[in-house]
């Protein structure tokens, strides 16, 4: 059993590292972001979708990357399980031996003399509760999923994944199937002062529907790919009623690859004469 000096050493340690282990779990979050956002290593604020959305798995809308503020309360959850019940393990028989001495770690009250790391474990016990199966797979996992909760799941996951189309392209299909793409109406909707009308026809204001459907240039676009794919030419100014036409025809799988990368060919055709138009007026 260590001694009470040695206690106290251990706490001190932990209660000075606790501003560090916070602001590198925020340091990396954001160097993360940035580099998603912006491909730098320079941190910015610069961001379509929120965080948590990025994080969140690819069958309702995220990337599938890691929340670490998620994982580490499941994390912590898992500690107060095995706590709870007893793991054979020198920290545990040591909290139960110095802070919980035969009372039940599930109804007693936080000890206030215990340091940050030890209060944040018996406040996860608001969490075990998550916990279900205790047999298979992993306990963190299992809590992890449950923190980021049951969300519906997207129509239009083979859009983003699972084809052949160049990752660009894959990637900006997926803040504009989020309604998220920087198109100018955002910018002027943030009260920035930007010239609305679209670089492409120069005649109306650039939105995604119009950018994408009822823009001449972008009518050429899709009598060009339409045509290409055999399909006879439809028009609409309506952004759902293709979304749910490629949607469905994704999912067939005798074309599913071909009419998924003719999707997404479009909409790079059109995102690239736009930024062309874009830079040469910078020059």
């Amino acid at each position: 059993m260590a001694t009470i000096d040695q206690q106290n050493g251990i706490q001190n340690l932990i209660l000075d590292r606790k501003e560090t282990i916070i602001c590198r779990r925020i340091t990396i979050e954001a160097y993360c972001r940035s580099y998603l956002w912006s491909g730098t290593n320079t941190i910015t604020r610069k961001a379509l979708i929120a965080w948590d959305k990025v994080c969140t798995p690819k069958s309702i809308g995220g990337l599938g990357l890691l929340n670490i503020r998620l994982w580490n309360k499941a994390a912590i959850t898992k500690a107060s399980w095995d706590i709870e019940h007893k793991a054979n393990r020198l920290w545990i028989r040591w909290l139960h031996a110095y802070y919980i001495i035969n009372q039940q770690f599930s109804q007693m009250p936080i000890p206030q003399r215990a340091r940050w790391i030890v209060r944040k474990i018996f406040e996860a016990r608001e969490t075990m509760a998550l916990i279900q199966d205790t047999k298979t797979g992993s306990l963190i996992k299992q809590i992890y999923r449950k923190l980021i909760g049951d969300n519906e799941r997207i129509t239009w996951k083979t859009l983003r994944f699972g084809n052949d189309a160049r990752p660009k392209a894959q990637f900006t299909v997926w803040p504009q199937m989020h309604g998220k793409l920087l198109t100018v109406d955002r910018y002027v909707s943030w009260g920035i002062n930007v010239d609305p009308i679209c670089n492409l026809c120069n005649s109306h204001d650039e939105t995604r529907n119009h950018l994408f459907m009822e823009c001449p240039f972008s009518n050429k676009v899709w009598e060009g790919v339409l045509k290409w794919m055999q399909v006879p030419l439809f028009r609409t100014s309506r952004w759902e009623l293709p979304e749910k036409w490629i949607i469905k025809a994704s999912k067939d799988k005798t074309q599913k690859s071909f009419k998924s990368l003719s999707w997404l060919t479009l909409n790079g055709c059109i995102l690239c004469g736009l930024r062309e138009i874009r830079e040469g007026l910078k020059k």
